[in-house]
């Protein structure tokens, strides 16, 4: 079982402050029996206490203060707490199936969750939500979107009591009529008057987890239901640029550096050369270098045939654009208001040659071009089956060949990639199955055909 066993690393008087304090929590943490709700209770009692602390507190008061924190997070995650002499602290994990189970699992995480609502800018957001205002259609709320389960259970037992099928797959069509939408910037619901995002937002807030923004560009969808007045939320969903590293799956897929090279490896030598060289006319295909090219930094025909001088100036100048970034943000270019998905190509163009993506295009495609002049070097004078094998048992070649395996991930090039992050049926609508949602928007997804817009939401 993990365990932890400290000191905390304060001055004697903050130090006995901990232990004071953190004594109480144990002995009533001793009494709960393992009931989440009394050890939640514990917990939030114990954190009320040190409230009065962060008033006016010194430098060490500040750092006790921290350290308690952290038990009191460790221990409404389910580690047991101790006091053990010489002033030690003691913290146990007991991991077993018996005592991790779902149900314990997920009421540590509605303690983070809970923690969030109790914010007072989560709790102004929904008291907001919740209140009803004048809209062109009428008075509405976020209940306003939410469809009435019982009625819609009574109303499907009604139809699976039809015994003709045509009859009864006609009444379920006019029962429930599922369509996606997507999310753009400042767009409302047309049926209540509500800002999309923020109807998003307060679906996302009834989940177990915390709700945490994401990393990268994300894509908010909501899952509706053309049946119902208003056209309910059932249910919602979200893409985001897909994490360039991610062990479990890189080894599911084969993007594992190691295995991918043992995969690649078993190709013939002839077939293995042409990927290589094919890879590398693919990604430099993908870089904007036109600006590069007017401004000196590489010519063209160092594209073709590179050079370690031409590599080292896009190097220098990748450093340079980032220090220039760091100094003249330009906010209003990356923070644009603008839909990502409307964008001319001249807005893209204008992006592309900030100082940021200067920098990032100039890494990138050093590092190819390294790649590129790695494998000239290697494969000039390689005539004969034998002589290609001898080339690819090089280290450096190897090396490439484990790079450009890595760049094939999502995220890893220029190239755009998107992953499904959840898809979530919500409370109030128990008889959608969250399959059944993650079927629908799969299956939307994959036809390639345009999503349902805000101001057309037509039943799919």
């Amino acid at each position: 079982m993990p365990k932890i066993i400290f000191t905390p690393g304060l001055p004697e008087e903050p130090a006995k402050l901990v232990r004071k304090r953190c004594l109480p929590l144990a002995q009533e943490l001793q009494s709960t029996d393992g009931n989440l709700q009394h050890i939640r209770d514990a917990v939030n009692r114990f954190r009320g206490d040190l409230h009065p602390i962060g008033s006016n507190a010194t430098v060490d008061e500040l750092k006790a203060l921290v350290c308690m924190n952290v038990i009191a997070d460790l221990v409404a995650h389910g580690w047991a707490l101790s006091l053990l002499t010489k002033g030690r602290i003691k913290l146990l994990l007991d991991e077993s199936a018996e005592v991790r189970s779902k149900e314990e699992v997920r009421n540590r995480h509605l303690l983070e969750r809970d923690d969030q609502l109790r914010e007072p800018s989560v709790r102004e957001f929904i008291c907001g939500m919740e209140r009803r205002r004048l809209s062109p259609t009428g008075w509405h709320s976020i209940f306003s979107l939410m469809r009435d389960g019982r009625q819609l259970a009574e109303q499907l037992e009604a139809v699976n009591g039809i015994s003709h099928e045509i009859e009864r797959s006609v009444k379920l069509s006019e029962t429930i009529q599922p369509y996606l939408q997507i999310i753009g910037n400042g767009e409302v619901c047309e049926h209540t008057g509500l800002l999309l995002s923020d109807v998003w937002r307060y679906f996302r807030h009834t989940w177990v987890t915390a709700y945490r923004s994401v990393p990268g560009r994300s894509m908010m969808i909501l899952m509706r239901d053309a049946a119902a007045p208003n056209h309910p939320v059932i249910g919602i969903a979200a893409l985001g640029s897909a994490v360039v590293q991610q062990a479990v799956r890189d080894q599911w897929i084969g993007w594992e550096s190691k295995k991918a090279l043992e995969r690649l490896l078993l190709l013939s030598p002839q077939r293995l050369t042409k990927w290589i060289y094919q890879q590398i006319e693919d990604f430099l295909e993908g870089i904007y270098i036109r600006d590069l090219i007017r401004l000196g930094i590489i010519a063209r025909r160092e594209v073709s045939n590179p050079t370690e001088a031409a590599i080292k100036r896009l190097r220098d100048e990748s450093v340079k654009a980032m220090a220039e970034h760091r100094e003249h943000p330009e906010k209003s270019v990356h923070k644009t208001v603008k839909d990502e998905n409307r964008m001319a190509p001249l807005d893209w163009q204008a992006r592309a040659e900030t100082s940021l993506f200067r920098s990032k295009r100039c890494k990138i495609l050093s590092d190819l071009l390294e790649m590129r002049h790695v494998i000239h070097e290697a494969f000039a004078g390689a005539g004969t089956q034998d002589d290609y094998e001898k080339v690819l048992q090089r280290r450096d070649v190897r090396n490439v060949i484990a790079r450009l395996s890595r760049f094939e991930r999502p995220g890893a090039s220029a190239s755009t990639s998107w992953t499904l992050l959840y898809v979530e049926r919500l409370p109030h609508t128990m008889p959608y199955s969250a399959e059944s949602l993650c079927a629908c928007c799969f299956a939307a997804l994959r036809s390639g055909k345009p999503m349902q817009s805000a101001t057309h939401p037509n039943a799919a």
